[in-house]
């Protein structure tokens, strides 16, 4: 039986994209945002039996001061780990960020904060969905990272 997630990030107030986003991909088995727009989840048609996992990103931080930064979980079998990526200056390289997810002992790493769509085998994968604001999101369907698929989409381009 596989597990599909649904990976948004920098959603930046697009709440229209957003939803159509959430529209297109349910049902889904897992919602994670990866920060900056966290807000623009509420009100949106979540699956009722969908778990949201989000974290603030640096755009976020005036309004969600309370929310850790890193969130670690177990989805399908999997460890994750979701970021922002701002504190790991991702911009520059991924080594904090991997470095980080090493210490946590991960699997995947779910990321924002770049814009850039990005998916990265290895011990720990990383996936950056891209930016809600251009469209881009990513599916990822497990179990397994050797019988599952991470795959990035833009709800603009079909």
């Amino acid at each position: 039986m596989s597990c599909k997630i649904l990976v948004i990030s920098d959603t930046h107030g697009n709440q229209v994209k957003t939803g159509m986003i959430i529209k297109k991909e349910a049902p889904f088995d897992c919602l994670v945002h990866c920060g900056d727009g966290i807000g623009d989840l509420e009100g949106m048609p979540i699956p009722v039996s969908a778990t949201v996992i989000k974290v603030p990103g640096n755009v976020d931080l005036y309004r969600y001061r309370g929310l850790d930064r890193i969130e670690t979980a177990e989805i399908c079998g999997r460890s994750i780990m979701v970021v922002h990526g701002d504190i790991f200056g991702v911009h520059s390289d991924y080594a904090g960020l991997i470095d980080a997810a090493r210490e946590r002992d991960v699997d995947i790493v779910f990321f924002g904060h770049t814009h850039v769509p990005l998916y990265r085998e290895g011990s720990p994968v990383l996936f950056n969905p891209g930016t809600v604001t251009n469209g881009s999101y990513g599916v990822v369907t497990l179990p397994g990272l050797e019988g599952g698929s991470f795959v990035h989409k833009n709800i603009l381009h079909g």
